[in-house]
């Protein structure tokens, strides 16, 4: 004859069960890894760990109220059930630790290839940090990139401003006719870029960064427009402000003035005239 179990036990076995394999993969899967191949650095990074993290808090609360209604049993396991709801989110709490300021996918672009790049953002307390990775393998929830460009995220100097279509969705990530990728985290902001037709990487300079990367002022601020976009007026705006800390290089926007698009080339010459401007009215008060 069969065993049944009253609702009472089936629900003590289920939230042991529940407990027990959340916080077992969350032991057991890999977190944030960083690694080289040759030349070639790589980011590995666990794409579950924050639902497991819910899903574990949740279950050890559902656990403690559970097992108060259910140690009237007298049953063992529902005291079991009683410490494991207790005791769970102390481990809970290290695996959070463990995870403080871990890289987190912020938006992906594909090429004509079906190459997956990445755009992967890092913030705890004062320390953020943003790269561009290309999706090496995935297996499950376990991502490993490779590491094309990497920067700071401070929003106070060394980022580009730049001119975003005014049809944009607003995306972290941009991918250019010119096979230029854009890390575009905040607003209009760009801190880095990747060049993939010369291999080129871009970042944001901070007290004369010394990471290798060009810096992010070199690139045009109008990069991101095609031969038909409409550029978006507040994005131009914010370029223009006295106290921009996004502005670029002159020399970066030279080119704009033959653009295809008529819209880019008339910002590119506005842009220009202000310094020449700005030069004469300084030797004037002189």
């Amino acid at each position: 004859m069969q065993r049944t179990y009253p609702p009472e036990k089936v629900l003590v076995i289920s939230l042991i069960a529940l407990l027990v394999g959340t916080y077992g993969l969350l032991l057991l899967l890999p977190g944030e890894s960083y690694g080289k191949t040759g030349t070639v650095q790589t980011i590995t990074i666990n794409t579950w760990r924050g639902w497991l993290l819910i899903a574990a808090l949740a279950s050890s609360i559902v656990a403690v109220f559970a097992s108060l209604r259910t140690t009237r049993l007298r049953w063992w396991p529902a005291w079991l059930l009683f410490a494991l709801g207790l005791g769970s989110p102390l481990i809970w709490f290290g695996c959070l630790v463990h995870d403080f300021g871990a890289h987190q996918g912020a938006g992906f672009v594909r090429d004509h290839d079906g190459k997956e790049y990445h755009l992967l953002k890092s913030s705890f307390l004062q320390g953020s940090h943003l790269a561009i990775g290309r999706l090496r393998h995935r297996l499950g929830p376990i991502e490993e990139y490779e590491i094309l460009a990497e920067s700071p995220w401070e929003e106070s100097f060394g980022f580009l401003a730049v001119v975003r279509p005014e049809a944009s969705t607003n995306p972290e990530l941009y991918l250019t006719d010119d096979r230029m990728l854009v890390g575009v985290p905040h607003r209009n902001m760009a801190f880095l870029a990747y060049d993939l037709r010369a291999a080129k990487a871009y970042s944001q300079r901070i007290n004369g960064d010394e990471s290798g990367f060009s810096d992010m002022r070199e690139l045009s601020p109008f990069l991101l427009l095609r031969s038909h976009d409409v550029p978006r007026p507040s994005d131009f705006q914010s370029l223009m402000a006295p106290e921009s800390f996004g502005r670029p290089y002159p020399q970066a926007i030279q080119k704009d003035l033959t653009s295809d698009n008529a819209r880019v080339r008339e910002l590119a010459r506005r842009f220009l005239a202000v310094p020449r401007t700005r030069s004469a009215e300084a030797a004037a008060k002189g």
